[in-house]
């Protein structure tokens, strides 16, 4: 999650007019052109699919504006998209905070905090329910300090490494030792199917994810629903490299698990997406997971990352694959984890972070 203005606003700066985003072509390309003119690429589509395509309709986006008799220009956008949610059993709409920007000819005049005040009164007149996020090291004050947020840190990385290049970066060893041996795999738990399953490409997502996730989350206090409808647009993005696999059994579907496969100047890294599998059921969830890793490794990847709770019900399959936590000092991008709740009094569940399933899922929606 981005932000480009935490300055103080400067005095002798005219206000600027503040509108929602209309879901029409010309609105979502004016949003790609002001983020493309700030250096932050994003395609036609990939904007499409995150504000047009969404499985809960409504738009909450808000402009600043500079209105000229040449034309308009954007001059700061803060945006939030709305998934339905859970607290406690109870259905409710979020919304994830994603974009926040402020163009660099405008900033100094306070825009982040003016355009997320007016967004958040937008969401909690509609009824929603709360707002979370993932601020990096640039807004991460602004939020928690300006705007009323709530700390749930850490996030729970874990990692896994697959190949040993990747090991033996990290211990700085050697160029010439590390080429030698960097391309040899690492001991991968092997693929124990429970007796009568099987392991299937998914190319839809049918009602019996619905009623599968609904058994994972039962004892779920907070989280988003993985419902069909919402995997079947989440693990679409454009440009990410997703694959899903399934375990049917002899009454049916019992689980599944997404990859994403991520190449950088670094490291190419597999994210495990998602594990859901039936509750209690770890040999099914122990299965998808090393079919996942096994495949990763045949696509390149170099380590498998995941975010995962301790206290989330599919923890114990990825103890069983060797997944450890990754270290604050050893990740790539600092990020953080908060929550402002809206439009209800905020419930001790809510506000605690042991009551929160995340997965990568949450993660790379932008």
């Amino acid at each position: 999650m981005m932000a480009r203005d935490m300055e103080r606003p400067s005095p002798e700066s005219p206000p600027l007019a503040t509108r929602p985003m209309r879901r029409t072509p010309e609105d979502l390309e004016a949003f790609r052109r002001c983020l493309e003119a700030n250096g932050l690429d994003r395609t036609a589509e990939q904007v499409r699919w995150q504000f047009a395509e969404t499985p809960v309709e409504s738009l909450y986006v808000d402009f600043a504006v500079d209105a000229r008799p040449e034309g308009e220009t954007i001059a700061a956008i803060y945006a939030v998209v709305p998934f339905s949610a859970q607290i406690d059993s109870t259905e409710c709409v979020a919304a994830q905070s994603l974009d926040t920007l402020t163009d660099s000819r405008y900033r100094g005049r306070g825009l982040f905090v003016t355009l997320a005040k007016a967004t958040y009164a937008r969401l909690a007149e509609a009824g929603v329910a709360f707002v979370y996020g993932f601020p990096n090291e640039n807004s991460v004050h602004g939020f928690f300090q300006r705007l009323e947020w709530h700390s749930l840190d850490p996030l729970p990385w874990q990692v896994r490494p697959l190949r040993a290049g990747y090991v033996l970066r990290r211990l700085r060893v050697p160029g010439p030792i590390a080429d030698l041996f960097g391309g040899a795999s690492l001991l991968l738990p092997r693929v124990r199917l429970p007796q009568g399953c099987s392991i299937r490409d998914v190319r839809d997502f049918e009602p019996a994810f619905d009623a599968l996730w609904r058994r994972f989350a039962a004892g779920t206090r907070v989280a988003l629903r993985r419902d069909a409808a919402y995997l079947r647009w989440r693990l679409r993005r454009p440009g990410a490299r997703y694959r899903v696999w399934a375990l049917d059994g002899p009454e049916g579907l019992r689980g599944f698990v997404a990859t994403n496969l991520v190449t950088s100047e670094r490291v190419t890294a597999g994210y495990v997406m998602e594990l859901i599998y039936e509750p209690g059921s770890e040999d099914a969830g122990a299965a998808l997971l090393a079919h996942a890793l096994a495949e990763l490794v045949r696509a390149g990847a170099e380590v498998a990352l995941a975010c995962n709770f301790p206290h989330s019900p599919n923890h114990p399959a990825f103890r069983r694959a060797r997944f450890l936590p990754l270290p604050w000092r050893m990740r790539s991008e600092k990020v953080y984890f908060g929550v402002r709740p809206l439009a209800a009094a905020p419930g001790e569940a809510l506000l605690a972070r042991e009551s929160w399933y995340l997965s990568c899922c949450d993660f790379d929606t932008q």
